[in-house]
């Protein structure tokens, strides 16, 4: 599978994924990715292999951090790591296989995920660096951020879950996650 195309079904894959363990619902609109009543989760995921070293962050964009400031709710970050059980490249699908048909597939092909809760404002620790870039067929400019794991705040509770590990970190309250906290 081409890698572009890979990773804007996992986004929906591993949102789909979050929204289950975290009891919310994947955002239909343009903002954060998981909504519910009462709160808002901006989640990355980054690819690895939970056997072998790789450097662990994420990469933000600035209007992503604006979410906040547009809602009334109560956001956190959910920063999380996936592995699968094949490459990328030998993931085969036809182009007419249906969305929903690759979503379940993709996820078949996940062994393990964990996700850390962290509270919004964590995020304002790591500068924004301006990211310009074109293909034959696109242009970029965007301001990204690099959120590294050694950073995380100290995780205080860790809750198993399907295919998982959820992990509430420093200064998040359990209470906004009541079913698995």
């Amino acid at each position: 599978m081409e890698h572009r195309r890979f990773n804007s079904l996992m986004g929906v894959v591993n949102a789909q994924w979050a929204a289950g363990v975290l009891d919310m619902q994947v955002n239909p609109k343009n903002g954060p990715d998981l909504i519910d009543p009462t709160k808002i989760v901006e989640i990355k995921f980054k690819l690895i292999s939970f056997s072998k070293y790789s450097h662990r962050s994420w990469r933000v964009l600035d209007y992503q951090t604006e979410y906040k400031e547009k809602s009334e709710l109560k956001a956190f970050w959910g920063l999380g790591y996936y592995e699968l059980k094949i490459l990328i490249q030998d993931l085969k699908f036809s182009k007419k296989t249906a969305p929903e048909e690759l979503y379940k597939r993709l996820e078949e092909n996940v062994t393990q995920r964990e996700i850390f809760l962290v509270n919004w404002e964590w995020m304002n620790q790591f500068p924004f660096y301006e990211q310009l870039g074109n293909t034959r067929i696109s242009r970029w400019h965007n301001l990204i951020a690099f959120p590294k794991a050694s950073k995380l705040p100290k995780i205080t509770r860790t809750t198993q879950v399907k295919k998982g590990l959820v992990h509430l970190t420093g200064g998040v309250d359990p209470k906004f996650f009541p079913d698995i906290f």
